[in-house]
């Protein structure tokens, strides 16, 4: 199946406006902003001023499915409604995202999507005490250094590395808490890195007016981004030991991935199916062959070893790595960065 995770892209441009470390500082001096955040039992907590479309909330960002889409407004409106969305904690980000309709190509042309983006990173405190049942209020301070990007007009994931921490952000949130502690008798409840994302330009729609975003995450996952969920009951290896297939509750197989020049090994397997890490070697009579693992996706049928490249910024292609589940039923993939580090990160 051609689906559009399996190439990931990285952006055509990107523009960045490089503060001195003195303007960093200046930018203290700046008044606070109130931005209250949705608490979400979902990938991330997020916040718009107003919902263009109650069918299509900005829910459907976070929710690792491509039929499913964000529509931030139209191309006519005057003024389009950022989106606040909290930074998972990491080092750096990479922010990945799917521009336009992800049901089908021809729905992606049908509608308009995001050409020109600009990113806005807020460091954010929580108040005590300012915190309901859906929700929480920050009060926040803007960091100097921000994004103005292109997005290429595709049928496909698109990734960014952020870079926000090499201009600073470590001694700028030093700064913001303590002038928070100077300025504002309640207590830190929490604190957060809130990124605002902003639509400047659009690709236009051939059918409708409608701006839509299918799907964002970051580096700290790698969504399934699937388009349907089969009931996967059992997966193997051929006899030859050089493709992989699924099987469903009916007895249907659906072919995963065929290597005719490598020896496959089924490694780990997720409990519902959906993931698995696999091991390839050469089909050589040497004796000696190098070892990759893959990660397989296999709803979309699929190896997203690409696409944990891309969307994490730091994975060592083809290096060891394993599945391991965690009490609160999340599912993580253990593997090595760059330097030789062990990292782990969410499937979802």
């Amino acid at each position: 199946m051609n689906t559009p995770g399996k190439m990931l892209t990285i952006l055509l441009a990107t523009i960045y406006f490089i503060i001195p470390a003195s303007s960093i500082f200046a930018q203290l001096q700046n008044d606070w902003v109130d931005i209250y955040m949705q608490e979400t039992a979902g990938y991330t907590n997020f916040s718009v001023n107003q919902i263009s479309n109650d069918k299509h909330p900005p829910q459907n960002l976070f929710d690792a499915d491509l039929d499913s889409f964000w529509l931030a407004g139209a191309v006519d409106d005057e003024e389009l409604q950022p989106l606040y969305m909290e930074l998972p904690r990491m080092d750096d980000w990479v922010i990945n995202i799917f521009a336009g309709s992800g049901h089908n190509e021809k729905t992606f042309h049908q509608y308009a999507r995001p050409r020109k983006l600009h990113f806005t990173l807020y460091v954010a405190i929580n108040p005590e005490g300012h915190v309901t049942e859906h929700g929480a209020l920050y009060k926040a301070l803007k960091f100097p250094h921000e994004h103005t990007i292109f997005l290429a007009n595709q049928f496909d994931i698109q990734s960014l590395n952020l870079n926000f921490t090499k201009f600073g952000l470590e001694n700028f949130e030093k700064q913001v808490y303590k002038r928070y502690v100077s300025e504002f008798e309640e207590r830190m409840y929490n604190t957060a890195f809130i990124l605002q994302m902003e639509i400047l330009e659009v690709f236009p729609g051939k059918k409708y007016d409608d701006i839509v975003i299918s799907q964002i995450y970051f580096n700290d996952c790698i969504p399934s981004l699937h388009t349907h969920t089969p009931s996967i009951e059992k997966v193997y290896l051929n006899a030859e030991e050089n493709t992989f297939w699924a099987e469903d509750a009916a007895g249907r197989q659906t072919l995963v991935h065929k290597d005719t020049t490598s020896v496959l090994q089924i490694l780990d397997v997720s409990p519902d199916h959906n993931w698995a890490v696999l091991i390839s070697m050469p089909d050589s009579p040497d004796g000696r062959a190098e070892t990759t693992y893959l990660l397989a996706n296999i709803y979309n049928q699929e190896i997203v070893n690409t696409r944990l490249e891309e969307s994490t910024g730091n994975y060592l292609p083809g290096t060891p790595m394993y599945l391991e589940s965690k009490e609160s039923g999340d599912l993580h993939l253990f593997y090595f960065d760059q330097e030789g580090r062990e990292q782990q990160i969410l499937l979802r």
